[in-house]
């Protein structure tokens, strides 16, 4: 597959590889900055793994489930969490 390189969360629990566009990243960064995450890069693939971080609680499921539906994009997205078993 071709990809954006690969981004982690601030914990570098969660690793994001995604080929496409989050067409609402600019807006969800801003909504992350609110809730005092940082950021390392301009990519719209931080953007992703910060999201799912924010909304992990131990289910990586539902955590993807849970920032998939707030964001805008035609992509392909394999991802994994270093504390979880469960990847696609």
């Amino acid at each position: 597959m071709n990809s954006h390189p690969p981004h982690t969360d601030v914990s570098q629990n969660i690793a994001v590889v995604h080929n496409g566009i989050i067409e609402n990243h600019s807006q969800l960064r801003a909504w992350l900055e609110k809730h005092q995450v940082s950021f390392v890069s301009e990519t719209d693939s931080e953007v992703i793994a910060h999201l799912i971080d924010f909304h992990y609680n131990g289910d990586l499921l539902l955590a993807v489930r849970e920032s998939v539906a707030r964001w805008k994009a035609l992509m392909q997205l394999p991802w994994s969490a270093l504390t979880s078993q469960t990847s696609w």
